[in-house]
């Protein structure tokens, strides 16, 4: 069960799990204003995305298969979304120490 208190952010699988099983409910989901979207998705893949590369950090996968996961990313939303400015910011390389 969720603590009390207001949370500002995505409901993902899990917050609507423990939001579905709240009885009576006590939570209220307020809409957002669509110019937000992107800035609050992106913050929230952001968070996702950094948490996977400590993860596959931590298990030894190299850097580079990890900028290819990125650059795939990127690639998908240029694909998707028509714009092929987006291709451009691949990551080429990252000088490691």
């Amino acid at each position: 069960m969720l603590k009390q208190g207001l949370y500002e952010q995505v409901i993902n699988q899990i917050i609507r799990k423990e939001l579905d099983s709240d009885i009576p409910p006590v939570s209220s989901i307020v809409p957002i204003d669509r110019k937000e979207i992107p800035k609050i998705l992106s913050t929230y893949l952001a968070d996702i995305i950094e948490k996977g590369l400590e993860s596959a950090m931590n298990k030894g996968i190299s850097p580079a298969t990890q900028i290819g996961l990125i650059n795939s990313t990127i690639k998908s939303l240029s694909d998707k979304f028509g714009d092929p400015e987006l291709a451009g910011l691949s990551v080429a390389t990252i000088p490691l120490r």
